[in-house]
């Protein structure tokens, strides 16, 4: 299966393309260790938010390492089954990332609670492990004022700068929502 995918890269570009993936979730297809690039077809490159300036090609090549966040544009529908059977919920913690400069908000699912220890580790990532969060939000602007709601964001936490537990309900009213993916 092909999903449509961004994604951001530490230089601050922004690459989108179809990523075939298979029969796996696209988290299991960014984790799989014996792929170090991810190829996207039908791609483009620009910066987000500017699609006016993107250029298109028929194959883009982008190694993991110069990833920072992958989202998914456009996805084919899978049956539910299919995709909720490896799905099983643990606990949900609400945090603030900085990831290759890019401010994140979302929810991690984790197996236990998400407490300075494992705060830690997940900051001290050398490998290009990705992390997913859920209901996220992507600042778009420099001063973090106007957040662009993403969905599912896989963050490569190779790249993570900061991360801190974030109280989502109280901040989420201060912020403008966009959903527009421009």
């Amino acid at each position: 299966m092909k999903t449509r995918i961004g994604v951001l890269l530490t230089s601050s570009r922004h690459v989108t393309g179809l990523y075939e993936i298979g029969n796996a979730r696209l988290s299991d297809a960014l984790n799989n260790t014996l792929e170090s690039v991810v190829r996207l077809t039908n791609a483009s490159l620009g910066r987000l938010g500017n699609p006016a300036a993107n250029e298109p090609t028929p194959l883009a090549v982008v190694p993991k390492a110069q990833i920072a966040l992958v989202y998914v544009e456009l996805e084919a529908t899978r049956p539910v089954g299919r995709r909720m059977a490896a799905y099983v919920p643990k606990q949900t913690t609400e945090i603030l990332v900085l990831v290759a400069g890019l401010r994140v908000r979302g929810r991690a699912h984790v197996s236990g609670p998400l407490d300075p220890t494992e705060l830690h580790r997940l900051a001290a990532q050398v490998d290009d492990r990705f992390v997913v969060l859920t209901d996220a939000g992507l600042a778009v602007d420099v001063e973090g004022t106007t957040e662009r709601n993403i969905g599912v964001a896989m963050l490569n936490a190779r790249h993570i700068q900061f991360v801190a537990p974030s109280g989502m309900e109280g901040a989420a009213s201060d912020r403008r929502l966009t959903a527009d993916y421009g």
